[in-house]
């Protein structure tokens, strides 16, 4: 299962704050809210392995809004509101 294997982010986690590795990892607590830069992240990292795959010929910024309302309404996190800065319609 690959929720159990140990990743980097999480050695880093827990090495910068060991409650925070606590809440998340051995408690499975739910954060209160999504934080938007981590949700931009996911996408741009979704559409990098996209083009590193070899679809050179993606719109952009088409691929870019589909994947943020994936992002945002599917997956573990879905139920957790992200807290955006700004107008998320501006996105």
């Amino acid at each position: 299962m690959l929720s159990n294997c140990l990743r980097q982010l999480h050695t880093k986690t827990y090495l910068h704050c060991p409650c925070s590795y606590q809440y998340n990892r051995t408690d499975q607590l739910q954060p209160q809210w999504r934080n938007s830069a981590v949700v931009h992240d996911t996408v741009i990292h979704r559409i990098i392995e996209r083009l590193h795959s070899g679809e050179w010929d993606l719109d952009v910024e088409a691929v870019y809004a589909a994947g943020l309302v994936a992002v945002e309404t599917t997956g573990d996190e879905a139920a957790v509101p992200i807290h955006w800065k700004g107008d998320r319609k501006k996105l």
